[in-house]
Parts: C-alpha cells; structure tokens; sequence
C-alpha cells in the first residue's frame, strides 16, 4: 500500500488519464457551443461568448496543470496534487 502523501507511478498515471479526459471533455463543450454561438442571434450570442470563454479558461488552466504535471518530479507531483 502507497503512503498517502506518496503517489505511485500508477496513480500518477491515472491521474493524468483523468485530467486528460477533462481536458477532452471541455474541448468537445467548446467545439459544441462554437457551433451553436454561430447559429445564435447578436444579443444570444453575447452569453455564449462568455460561457465559452468560460469553458476555455477551466481548460487552460487544466491544461497549465497538465503540462506542469507532465514536467514534474515527485515534489511538485505532490504539490499539484494538493492544489
């Protein structure tokens, strides 16, 4: 059994699997309501843009994690983990 505070090359992986597929989730929303905001009319459109924008910053910034994740040693791992 793994120490709590310690994560397993298996976990690690796993973690990043489930990040990833985050990641792909929100590009399929994005992709989605880029389609839908250009059937919209002017005035609907502006609550599309924002909610796209939206979903754009949840996936920078998971994407941000990811690619720290990707460069990270075992401290950092852990401290991203965390928060």
């Amino acid at each position: 059994m793994s120490n709590p505070t310690t994560m397993t090359a298996q976990e690690k992986e796993a973690y990043k699997e489930k990040v990833r597929a985050k990641i792909d989730k929100l590009n399929a929303q994005i992709d989605q309501m880029t389609a839908e905001a250009r059937e919209k009319a002017a005035d609907a459109n502006v609550n599309y843009q924002k909610s796209l924008k939206d979903l754009q910053a949840q996936r920078d910034a998971l994407m941000g994690k990811w690619h720290d994740l990707q460069q990270s040693g075992e401290a950092a791992w852990e401290e991203l983990q965390a928060g």
